[in-house]
């Protein structure tokens, strides 16, 4: 099989045959169509890179056109993965650091925090191989504490009654000369959501090509003492763990995201590599979120809120950082870039007009220091970049939180150099 690189949101020429640039149009529509995968933004709103595509007539997630004979421009629009064809591989890498990006989709809780060592779990570019690899390791771990067994109806023809008996049933099978009883009751054993959940994620896992083949086997053994587990119901996505269960709770986790990610599960043409796409921005922002969340706590609380204006039509206002008691405001672009944009200008004026805040601040992604601002009459917007150059990610965490207070700690109208 043939493997190509590329990297979110930058456009990569590659070599593709017809089939293969459709078959990725048909992925990117699919997944675009999908409103859950995208996110509940509001129109208005613009906060993150890519909302301008939910916009267009045709929307989709992977743009494929045609360059030179034989040759495709890719760009996979805010999303990283695995796009597996039939004899094509594609590894779509952040356009931040792998593990920077980790350290903030771990802070947003999208991921639970790693069991095993960091260093290890980051050497690999490949997302979804890192997420089947630490699945696989949890549910060997919840295999260790042992199967959470529970309750569940079992509906069967017995010789003796049990439980709720059907009627109707059991008088025709009597009539019928068959002497059994058709019963529901309660059964306690291992079919129960959690189970389930994660058994259609070990199944998953070997039926992807995507994976590594020490990956798979280790997943048919972990799935080998799944014992009387009952086939996955789409509910079971939505099972969450209690007191009793908290050991499933990473894998639980990490078993929702490879199943939500499938971006081809429902296309009607085969993707026999399988297709794992996890769409970025609205991790990347939470991750920022939650680190300013503690960092500034408690002089300064943080949060995302939104804001109806008042009009003929509903609108509304929702900045990704809203500073409390200061009267600022601030949002995250997930994108390499230490200045600030005309867009970033009109829509973070934009918000701190309708927040009746001072000034509003960027933050974005960049290996240096930026001193980018601007004063749109009695608001000042500053920009300040996430250091993806540290090769430690709390290092980049513990820089954004000290120039954050201190850009609170300013007062405005006085400007910094």
């Amino acid at each position: 099989m043939r493997t190509e690189t590329v990297t979110e949101s930058k456009k990569a020429l590659l070599s593709l045959t017809e089939e293969q640039a459709e078959a990725l149009r048909r992925i990117g529509r699919q997944l675009a169509s999908d409103r859950r995968w995208w996110g509940a933004l509001d129109e208005l709103e613009g906060s993150n890179e890519g909302s301008e595509a939910q916009s267009q007539a045709t929307r989709t997630v992977i743009r494929c056109d045609p360059a030179t004979s034989g040759e495709y421009m890719l760009t996979v629009d805010n999303a990283i993965g695995v796009i597996g064809l039939s004899d094509l591989q594609i590894t779509v890498k952040p356009k931040i650091p792998l593990p920077h990006f980790l350290h903030l989709i771990t802070e947003s809780e999208y991921l639970p925090r790693p069991s095993e060592d960091p260093a290890r779990l980051e050497q690999d570019d490949n997302f979804f191989t890192l997420i089947a690899q630490w699945f696989v390791s949890e549910c060997e771990y919840v295999l260790r504490r042992g199967l959470t067994r529970d309750y569940h109806k079992t509906t069967a023809d017995l010789p003796t009654a049990r439980g709720r008996v059907d009627s109707l049933r059991t008088t025709r099978a009597i009539l019928a000369g068959r002497v059994k009883v058709r019963c529901t009751y309660d059964n306690f054993g291992n079919d129960s959501s959690l189970n389930r959940l994660l058994n259609r994620a070990l199944t998953v896992i070997q039926q992807k090509p995507v994976f590594p083949m020490e990956v798979r086997r280790r997943a048919r053994r972990a799935q080998e003492r799944f014992d009387g587990v009952g086939e996955y119901q789409p509910a079971d996505l939505n099972a969450s763990t209690d007191a009793n269960t908290k050991h499933y709770r990473d894998a639980v986790t990490l078993a929702r995201m490879l199943l939500s990610s499938q971006g081809t599960s429902t296309l009607h043409s085969p993707s026999p590599g399988g297709t794992f796409l996890f769409r970025t921005p609205e991790a990347v922002e939470e991750g920022i979120r939650r680190v300013l969340k503690k960092a500034l706590h408690p002089d300064w609380d943080v949060e995302k809120k939104g804001l109806t204006l008042s009009g003929a039509s509903r609108r509304t206002l929702n900045p990704d950082l809203v500073f409390n008691p200061s009267p600022a405001i601030g949002d995250v672009k997930y994108r390499l870039s230490s200045t600030l944009k005309r867009s970033d200008i009109n829509q973070v004026t934009t918000f701190a007009a309708g927040f009746k805040a001072s000034k509003g601040i960027v933050i974005e992604f960049d290996s240096k220091a930026t001193n980018d601002y601007v004063e749109v009459g009695d608001i000042r917007i500053d920009a300040v970049s996430w250091d993806i150059d540290q090769s430690d990610p709390d290092m980049s965490a513990e820089k954004l939180a000290v120039d954050i207070r201190a850009w609170l700690s300013t007062p405005h109208p006085e400007s910094r150099s």
